[in-house]
Order: C-alpha cells, then sequence, then structure tokens
C-alpha cells in the first residue's frame, strides 16, 4: 500500500517519536525536526530512516541536516522519494559500513529479492555464521532499513529501499560486470532450492512456495549487461518445471523466458539446454494461448533438431510432435494432421508401439482426426492408447487418466452417453484425489462431463459443474485463456439448453468477441460461438414472436431448445 506524503506536524511528531524514543522534545529539538521533515518532503520512509539514525548515533537533527546537504532550495524537487532517501543513505551506509560491512552486502541482495518474507535460511549462505547473520541483520533493523517478520524467521525491505539499491549504480560499473548484490542474490537463491527430487512431498513444496516470489523477483529484477550464468539458468528452469508440475505452466513465462535468455549467453542458440528452454517457453505461451508466440519457437526448434540430429532421431520426432500439436490449437487442420500421420509412423518405427512418445503422437493424431469430426478413426487409437497405458503406466497414472478422459468425450460425440458418462464420472474422481481439484486435467474432464450431463438433459448437474470449472479456469488461467473461452462457450450453451436465454445470450456475445480476439475470426472455435450465439439469438427471437401472438392471459407453455445437432464449440 502506498502511504502518502504526511503534514507537516505529523511528520514532525513522527520524527520526534523515533528520534527521541520516550522523551519530550525541547522547542529547540522539535523546531530542528519541523526543519529536517520539511526537507525530506514529509516522505514516511525518509523520516523513518532519518530518525533511527539520530537516535542510533546520537547526532543533533541540525548537524544531520546540514551533513546531507539538506538546504532549502526552492528549485529542488523534494518531492522524488528515490532522490530523498539516496541523500540519507550517504550518510547511513557509510556508519553501517563501518560497524558491520555484511549488512550493507545483505542489504544490496535483498534489493533483487521479493520485498515480503525474505527467509533468513536463503540468507545463511552469504554469512560466515548464524551468529554473524543476526549481528548483521540487528545492525540494519536498528537503522529502521529493515523489518523482521512475526516469527523473525523472514526479513522484509521497503520497496523504495529496493528501487534505490538498484539503481544506485557505482560509476566505475561496465558491461558484463554484476550490479552490487545481484551476483549473492542470484547465488543465495540457487543454493537454497529444494535438495529433494520430488516436488510433490510436502516439505519441498512449501520451501517452493516460500521461495517462488524471490527467484521471479530476481528474474523480473535482471539489469541489462548481466553476466549469464549456467547456475542462475538452472534456478529459472527449477522454480518453472515446479510450477508445471503444479498444473500451473500458464504462469512460468517470465521464468521460462529469463531461463532461455541465460542459457542463449552461456551455451549458445543450438545447445541442448537452449533449445529445451525455447521448447518450454513454447509450451507456456501455449498454456496462456498465445500461439502466435508459441509457433515460431517450436518451429525454430525443430529446424534446429533436424539440421542437428536428422530427420528420425527421438528429439526431432518429439519436436515435430509439439509443432503438429500447436497447429492443431491453432485450428490449422491441414497442417497438423499430415504432420501427425508422419511421426506417429516413425515414432511406430523408431521408438517401438509403446514408448511415451509413441502413445503421445496416437493420442494427438485422435485428437486431430475428432476435430476434424472423424471419429471413426479418432476412437479406436484412443481405446488403443487407453489400453497401452493402462498396461505400461498403470491405472491412475496421469497420462493415463488423460486417455480415459479423451475416450470418455469422443464417446460423448459419438453419442453413446451409455459409455461416456460412467467413464468420465471415474476419471473426474480419480482426478480430483491425484491431481487435485483446480488441475487442468480435472477441469477439462469436468467440462466434458458437463457437457455429457447435458447432451442427457440433466442441466442442473451440467450447469452446477460448468460454473464451477468457468471460475477456477479463470482464477488459473485467466479470463481470456481458450480453455477458459471454451467453458464460458458451454456454460452459455448450457444455459440456452436450459431455457434461460437472458443468461445464455450475453455469455455468447463476451465469448465471440474475446475468441475473435485471441483466436481469431477465422478459428474453428469462434466458428462454433458464432453459430451458438446465432442459434441463441433466433431461439430469443422465436419466442418473442410465439408471445406476440399469443394471448396476454394465457401464456404459452412451449420452451424452445436448440437442436440435438448443435455445434458446441471447443471442448
Amino acid at each position: 500500500m502506498t502511504l502518502g506524503l504526511l503534514p507537516l506536524g505529523e511528520a514532525t511528531d513522527l520524527l520526534c517519536a523515533i528520534a527521541f524514543p520516550g522523551l519530550t522534545p525541547t522547542g529547540e529539538e522539535r523546531e530542528a525536526a519541523r526543519r529536517l521533515a520539511e526537507d525530506l518532503g514529509c516522505l514516511p520512509l525518509a523520516l523513518e530512516q532519518a530518525g533511527a539514525y539520530a537516535y542510533r548515533t546520537g547526532t543533533d537533527l541540525d548537524i544531520y541536516r546540514q551533513d546531507l546537504g539538506l538546504v532549502l532550495d526552492e528549485d529542488r524537487d523534494v518531492d522524488a522519494p528515490e532522490r530523498t532517501i539516496a541523500q540519507i543513505w550517504d550518510q547511513t551506509l557509510i556508519v553501517i559500513t563501518d560497524r558491520d560491512p555484511l549488512a550493507v552486502t545483505l542489504l544490496n541482495t535483498m534489493a533483487w529479492l521479493a520485498p515480503d518474507d525474505i527467509p533468513r535460511t536463503l540468507l545463511a549462505a552469504l554469512a560466515p555464521s548464524t551468529i554473524a547473520l543476526g549481528n548483521a541483520l540487528g545492525e540494519l533493523h536498528a537503522y529502521n532499513m529493515i523489518a523482521f517478520t512475526d516469527d523473525r524467521r523472514g526479513v522484509s525491505v521497503h520497496r523504495l529501499v529496493q528501487t534505490v539499491l538498484r539503481t544506485r549504480t557505482p560509476a566505475e560499473s561496465l558491461p558484463d560486470v554484476y550490479a552490487p548484490g545481484r551476483a549473492e542474490a542470484e547465488k543465495a537463491v540457487h543454493q537454497a532450492l529444494p535438495t529433494t527430487p520430488d516436488n510433490s512431498l510436502p516439505e519441498p513444496v512449501t520451501l517452493w512456495e516460500r521461495l517462488l516470489p524471490h527467484v521471479l523477483a530476481l528474474a523480473e529484477s535482471t539489469p541489462p549487461d548481466t553476466p549469464a550464468s549456467a547456475d542462475t539458468a538452472d534456478t529459472y528452469h527449477r522454480a518453472a518445471q515446479y510450477l508445471y508440475e503444479q498444473g500451473r505452466d500458464a504462469h512460468t513465462i517470465t521464468l521460462r523466458t529469463a531461463a532461455l535468455i541465460q542459457c542463449e549467453q552461456v551455451f549458445g542458440d543450438t545447445h541442448p539446454n537452449t533449445r529445451a528452454c525455447r521448447s518450454n517457453l513454447a509450451g507456456a505461451y501455449q498454456a496462456v494461448g498465445d500461439l502466435g508466440k508459441a509457433i515460431p519457437l517450436l518451429e525454430t526448434t525443430l529446424t534446429q533438431r533436424q539440421q542437428v540430429f536428422g530427420d528420425i532421431h527421438p528429439d526431432t520426432l518429439r519436436s515435430r510432435n509439439n509443432v503438429a500439436y500447436v497447429y492443431l490449437l491453432a485450428g490449422d487442420l491441414e497442417r497438423a494432421i499430415p504432420l501427425f500421420e508422419t511421426t506417429l509412423t516413425q515414432c511406430q518405427v523408431i521408438l517401438g508401439d509403446t514408448h511415451a512418445d509413441t502413445l503421445r503422437g496416437r493420442t494427438n493424431l485422435a485428437g486431430a482426426y475428432q476435430a476434424a469430426g472423424d471419429l471413426g478413426r479418432a476412437i479406436p487409437l484412443y481405446e488403443t492408447t487407453l489400453t497401452q497405458r493402462e498396461q505400461v503406466l498403470g491405472d491412475t497414472h496421469p497420462h493415463t487418466l488423460q486417455s480415459r478422459n479423451n475416450l470418455g468425450y469422443a464417446y460423448h460425440d459419438v453419442g453413446d452417453l451409455d459409455r461416456a458418462i460412467p467413464l468420465l464420472e471415474t476419471t473426474l474422481t480419480q482426478m480430483q484425489q491425484i491431481l487435485g481439484d483446480t488441475h487442468p486435467d480435472a477441469q477439462a474432464c469436468r467440462n466434458n462431463l458437463a457437457n455429457a450431463y447435458q447432451r442427457m438433459g440433466d442441466f442442473d448437474r451440467a450447469i452446477s459443474l460448468l460454473e464451477t470449472t468457468l471460475t477456477q479456469s479463470q482464477q488459473i488461467l485467466g479470463d481470456t485463456h481458450p480453455h477458459t473461452l471454451a467453458t464460458r462457450n458451454n456454460l452459455a450453451y448450457a444455459y440456452q439448453a436450459a431455457g434461460d436465454l437472458g443468461r445464455a445470450i450475453p455469455l455468447f456475445e463476451t465469448t465471440f468477441t474475446q475468441s475473435q480476439q485471441v483466436l481469431g475470426d477465422t478459428h474453428p472455435h469462434t466458428h462454433a460461438i458464432r453459430s451458438n450465439l446465432a442459434s441463441a439469438r433466433k431461439a430469443a427471437e422465436a419466442v418473442q414472436q410465439r408471445s406476440a401472438e399469443t394471448s396476454t392471459t394465457v401464456p404459452d407453455p412451449q420452451q424452445p431448445s436448440p437442436a440435438d445437432d448443435q455445434p458446441k464449440g471447443p471442448q
């Protein structure tokens, strides 16, 4: 929360309370406090730190004011917080450096981290002992440079303090030289990462969630010309992988971008680590629905792998599958299907029929056939993949659950609700138990089950599931993510099927506008939503026409319902 400038009287009171704690200042001392508060522009942080300096060192406020060079000047911009704080620190940091140089190192390090709840354990790597760390932090706390969390296990720094420290670059700084504290921050964060390889265990999850704000702050605050580091690239990659494993790939773009930049500088453009980072960044853009950025990254990776490994290397096949899949998401079936077919044939020959990449390729080809309306070819592929995954991975493996969800929805698409609904119900229960209620796969399954209920005529259960899924999708993926748009479209369709055109039409209109902006006017999903909106408007016109033709004392008991074959759009 940004705190505005204090009135001069209150600013004087605050300065006196900090500089003379427990004492009543004399009239001369209070007047000196008033002059200093006025020259500091009544900036709360400046008042707090100036008062702490005066109390800690016993310096007279007028002498302190003169040392800072804060003689009143009509042309001076007293409202510039960074300038004011920097002037104060020129004095404070000199004193702290003389008393405890480690304290200044820690302060410069914390400038590159998130401002709140910096773990003491993260800073411990920079101190020779726990006692030295405690003394240095105590010195900073005494000068009001930092604050401790309630449990004393964390440290917080004012955002303005961080801003000034980050931007006060020494005159002798050169390109490819770390800014003060930057190298220490990168080292401390990397050493604090969990060592347990299984990020699903409670201990690493707790540690990751506490460290993530600081990893993100580190990535976001990187100055130009900062030297690249393999360890820092690893930090960003591991943090992004943790989010990915938690089903939060949509939140990894900053980390994936930072990791790619580091890898390009450290390893070069075609190194395996760099190619992997580029592919991962494409996946993150894909997760937020930004296919315009995902496709060029994946195409570049495919070209490089073809040049380095050849056309049938497993890495090349994996890249080709990824490119075909993003074409599918973009609605470009003419390019997606032939690429999937070629890749699947090569995977079967090179890797074998039950290899993970072969199973993934078969699933994706089935999805492309389904998107093209060719369920006669899609369902056998889904069934084969499910059987193989059950045998190879087990009944409750996440990939097995994905296959079961895919098959259930294909049964729904072909109208076989007797097989679709039980399969989707079982799969949703397993996904909620194993992956969690808000995991993207669980959301997709809930969406599919809702559509099956709706097709069966059970609108109450369908609407309830879709409303839950939409809320979760908006919170996790954002309001305009393709999955969010699909869920909103399906919910509007459910409202229409239940006869609630008053809620259906506005929702269709919003979704159609967003789909045009995000996916484009010619995308198949946009076409489906446009068709749904036209059908809903036509149904509303029919209701109005019948109402006009019917006596006002005898309401028409009939409610229009959409045809069974009405397009429902993306799932």
